[in-house]
Protein backbone atom coordinates (compact mmCIF):
# COMPACT_ATOMS: atom_id res chain seq x y z
CA UNK A 1 0.00 0.00 0.00
CA UNK A 2 1.61 3.28 -1.06
CA UNK A 3 1.97 6.02 1.55
CA UNK A 4 1.60 9.66 0.54
CA UNK A 5 2.61 12.40 3.00
CA UNK A 6 1.26 15.91 2.65
CA UNK A 7 2.33 18.98 4.62
CA UNK A 8 3.33 22.62 4.09
CA UNK A 9 6.20 22.78 1.60
CA UNK A 10 9.40 22.32 3.55
CA UNK A 11 12.57 20.52 2.40
CA UNK A 12 13.57 19.06 5.81
CA UNK A 13 10.01 17.83 6.38
CA UNK A 14 9.92 16.20 2.94
CA UNK A 15 13.27 14.47 3.58
CA UNK A 16 12.03 13.24 6.97
CA UNK A 17 8.80 11.87 5.47
CA UNK A 18 10.68 9.99 2.75
CA UNK A 19 13.25 8.63 5.23
CA UNK A 20 10.36 7.31 7.36
CA UNK A 21 9.02 5.31 4.41
CA UNK A 22 6.63 7.60 2.54
CA UNK A 23 6.45 6.82 -1.18
CA UNK A 24 5.40 10.32 -2.17
CA UNK A 25 5.39 13.83 -0.65
CA UNK A 26 3.00 16.58 -1.75
CA UNK A 27 3.59 20.09 -0.51
CA UNK A 28 0.68 22.27 0.57
CA UNK A 29 -1.19 24.09 -0.72
CA UNK A 30 -2.27 21.62 -3.40
CA UNK A 31 -5.38 21.13 -5.49
CA UNK A 32 -7.67 18.11 -5.19
CA UNK A 33 -6.91 17.25 -8.82
CA UNK A 34 -3.16 17.30 -8.20
CA UNK A 35 -3.60 15.09 -5.13
CA UNK A 36 -5.76 12.61 -7.10
CA UNK A 37 -3.28 12.36 -9.98
CA UNK A 38 -0.32 11.85 -7.64
CA UNK A 39 -2.28 9.18 -5.73
CA UNK A 40 -3.15 7.30 -8.92
CA UNK A 41 0.51 7.40 -9.97
CA UNK A 42 1.65 6.06 -6.58
CA UNK A 43 -0.91 3.22 -6.70
CA UNK A 44 0.17 2.22 -10.22
CA UNK A 45 3.82 2.23 -9.18
CA UNK A 46 3.08 0.06 -6.13
CA UNK A 47 1.07 -2.40 -8.25
CA UNK A 48 3.90 -2.67 -10.76
CA UNK A 49 6.41 -3.35 -7.98
CA UNK A 50 4.11 -5.98 -6.45
CA UNK A 51 3.77 -7.77 -9.82
CA UNK A 52 7.53 -7.67 -10.29
CA UNK A 53 8.07 -9.12 -6.81
CA UNK A 54 5.53 -11.89 -7.48
CA UNK A 55 7.15 -12.82 -10.79
CA UNK A 56 10.59 -12.90 -9.18
CA UNK A 57 9.25 -15.07 -6.37
CA UNK A 58 7.65 -17.50 -8.81
CA UNK A 59 10.87 -17.69 -10.83
CA UNK A 60 12.77 -18.70 -7.68
CA UNK A 61 10.25 -21.26 -6.41
CA UNK A 62 10.10 -25.00 -7.06
CA UNK A 63 6.65 -25.82 -8.46
CA UNK A 64 6.30 -29.17 -6.65
CA UNK A 65 7.51 -28.45 -3.12
CA UNK A 66 7.18 -24.68 -2.79
CA UNK A 67 10.85 -24.57 -1.73
CA UNK A 68 13.45 -22.51 -3.54
CA UNK A 69 14.63 -23.87 -6.88
CA UNK A 70 18.25 -23.75 -8.06
CA UNK A 71 17.99 -20.14 -9.19
CA UNK A 72 16.44 -19.15 -5.87
CA UNK A 73 19.15 -21.01 -3.98
CA UNK A 74 21.95 -19.16 -5.74
CA UNK A 75 20.22 -15.82 -5.16
CA UNK A 76 19.67 -16.57 -1.46
CA UNK A 77 23.25 -17.73 -0.89
CA UNK A 78 24.52 -14.42 -2.25
CA UNK A 79 22.76 -12.76 0.67
CA UNK A 80 24.84 -14.62 3.28
CA UNK A 81 27.06 -12.39 5.37
CA UNK A 82 29.87 -12.75 7.90
CA UNK A 83 27.35 -12.89 10.75
CA UNK A 84 25.81 -16.06 9.24
CA UNK A 85 29.07 -17.98 9.50
CA UNK A 86 29.93 -20.68 10.11
CA UNK A 87 27.16 -22.08 7.92
CA UNK A 88 26.61 -25.75 7.12
CA UNK A 89 25.64 -26.80 3.59
CA UNK A 90 23.82 -30.12 3.21
CA UNK A 91 23.12 -32.09 0.04
CA UNK A 92 20.31 -34.63 0.55
CA UNK A 93 19.46 -37.36 -1.93
CA UNK A 94 16.30 -39.52 -1.84
CA UNK A 95 17.57 -43.09 -2.08
CA UNK A 96 14.39 -44.83 -3.13
CA UNK A 97 12.71 -42.49 -5.58
CA UNK A 98 13.19 -44.70 -8.67
CA UNK A 99 11.88 -47.72 -6.80
CA UNK A 100 8.82 -45.75 -5.64
CA UNK A 101 8.16 -44.56 -9.19
CA UNK A 102 8.47 -48.10 -10.57
CA UNK A 103 6.39 -49.75 -7.85
CA UNK A 104 3.74 -47.14 -7.06
CA UNK A 105 3.84 -44.69 -9.96
CA UNK A 106 5.18 -41.19 -10.47
CA UNK A 107 2.32 -39.58 -8.55
CA UNK A 108 3.54 -41.37 -5.43
CA UNK A 109 7.10 -40.37 -6.29
CA UNK A 110 5.98 -36.74 -6.39
CA UNK A 111 4.24 -37.20 -3.04
CA UNK A 112 7.48 -38.52 -1.58
CA UNK A 113 9.34 -35.43 -2.83
CA UNK A 114 6.69 -33.12 -1.34
CA UNK A 115 6.78 -35.03 1.95
CA UNK A 116 10.55 -34.66 2.18
CA UNK A 117 10.27 -30.95 1.40
CA UNK A 118 7.78 -30.56 4.25
CA UNK A 119 10.09 -32.51 6.57
CA UNK A 120 12.99 -30.17 5.74
CA UNK A 121 10.81 -27.17 6.55
CA UNK A 122 9.90 -28.73 9.90
CA UNK A 123 13.57 -29.32 10.81
CA UNK A 124 14.97 -25.95 9.75
CA UNK A 125 14.55 -22.33 10.83
CA UNK A 126 12.89 -19.59 8.81
CA UNK A 127 16.32 -17.99 8.37
CA UNK A 128 17.83 -21.13 6.81
CA UNK A 129 17.97 -21.68 3.04
CA UNK A 130 16.04 -24.72 1.80
CA UNK A 131 15.95 -25.64 -1.90
CA UNK A 132 15.16 -28.47 -4.27
CA UNK A 133 18.37 -28.67 -6.29
CA UNK A 134 17.37 -31.35 -8.78
CA UNK A 135 14.91 -34.18 -9.29
CA UNK A 136 15.58 -35.97 -5.99
CA UNK A 137 18.32 -33.72 -4.55
CA UNK A 138 17.84 -30.99 -1.95
CA UNK A 139 20.26 -28.38 -0.62
CA UNK A 140 19.95 -26.86 2.84
CA UNK A 141 22.15 -24.06 4.17
CA UNK A 142 21.92 -23.65 7.95
CA UNK A 143 23.30 -20.39 9.30
CA UNK A 144 25.40 -20.06 12.46
CA UNK A 145 26.25 -23.73 12.89
CA UNK A 146 28.23 -24.37 16.08
CA UNK A 147 30.72 -26.76 14.49
CA UNK A 148 31.28 -29.97 12.54
CA UNK A 149 29.87 -32.22 15.25
CA UNK A 150 26.64 -30.19 15.47
CA UNK A 151 26.35 -30.13 11.66
CA UNK A 152 26.70 -33.90 11.42
CA UNK A 153 24.25 -34.45 14.28
CA UNK A 154 21.62 -32.27 12.58
CA UNK A 155 22.04 -34.11 9.27
CA UNK A 156 21.68 -37.46 10.99
CA UNK A 157 18.54 -36.25 12.74
CA UNK A 158 16.88 -35.30 9.45
CA UNK A 159 17.85 -38.62 7.81
CA UNK A 160 16.48 -40.51 10.79
CA UNK A 161 13.22 -38.53 10.80
CA UNK A 162 12.62 -39.33 7.13
CA UNK A 163 13.47 -42.99 7.64
CA UNK A 164 10.96 -43.20 10.50
CA UNK A 165 8.19 -41.29 8.72
CA UNK A 166 5.22 -43.29 7.44
CA UNK A 167 5.17 -42.98 3.65
CA UNK A 168 3.27 -45.99 2.37
CA UNK A 169 2.35 -49.37 3.83
CA UNK A 170 5.23 -51.89 3.73
CA UNK A 171 7.43 -49.28 1.99
CA UNK A 172 10.63 -48.03 3.62
CA UNK A 173 12.14 -44.82 2.29
CA UNK A 174 15.48 -43.26 3.18
CA UNK A 175 17.60 -40.27 2.32
CA UNK A 176 21.37 -39.90 2.42
CA UNK A 177 23.24 -36.65 3.02
CA UNK A 178 26.63 -35.03 2.77
CA UNK A 179 27.49 -31.90 4.75
CA UNK A 180 30.31 -29.36 4.66
CA UNK A 181 31.01 -26.23 6.68
CA UNK A 182 31.12 -23.29 4.28
CA UNK A 183 34.23 -21.21 3.66
CA UNK A 184 33.86 -17.58 2.63
CA UNK A 185 36.58 -18.00 0.00
CA UNK A 186 34.73 -20.83 -1.78
CA UNK A 187 31.81 -20.52 -4.20
CA UNK A 188 28.49 -22.22 -3.56
CA UNK A 189 29.23 -24.70 -6.37
CA UNK A 190 32.52 -25.66 -4.72
CA UNK A 191 30.70 -26.19 -1.43
CA UNK A 192 28.01 -28.29 -3.13
CA UNK A 193 30.78 -30.29 -4.83
CA UNK A 194 32.31 -31.07 -1.44
CA UNK A 195 28.94 -32.02 0.02
CA UNK A 196 28.39 -34.26 -3.02
CA UNK A 197 31.69 -36.06 -2.34
CA UNK A 198 30.60 -36.66 1.26
CA UNK A 199 27.20 -37.86 0.01
CA UNK A 200 28.89 -40.31 -2.40
CA UNK A 201 30.99 -41.73 0.45
CA UNK A 202 27.90 -42.06 2.65
CA UNK A 203 26.04 -43.98 -0.07
CA UNK A 204 28.96 -46.36 -0.49
CA UNK A 205 29.14 -47.09 3.24
CA UNK A 206 25.55 -46.99 4.46
CA UNK A 207 22.52 -45.41 2.82
CA UNK A 208 20.22 -43.43 5.04
CA UNK A 209 23.01 -41.65 6.93
CA UNK A 210 24.81 -38.30 6.84
CA UNK A 211 28.57 -37.91 6.31
CA UNK A 212 30.79 -34.90 6.89
CA UNK A 213 33.17 -33.79 4.13
CA UNK A 214 36.85 -34.24 4.92
CA UNK A 215 39.93 -33.54 2.80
Amino acid sequence: MPIIATAPTDDPMEETALEMGADEFIGKPHSQKKLLLRTIRAVKSASSQAREHLLRQEAHQDYLTGLLNRRGLLDAVQGLCEGDMPAALYLFDLDDLKRINDMLGHMEGDRMIRQFGALLRAHTRASDIVARFGGDEFVVVMRQMRGEESALEKGEKICRAFREAVFAEHTTVTCTAGVVLCEASKSVYEMIGRADQALYRAKNSAKGACQLWKE
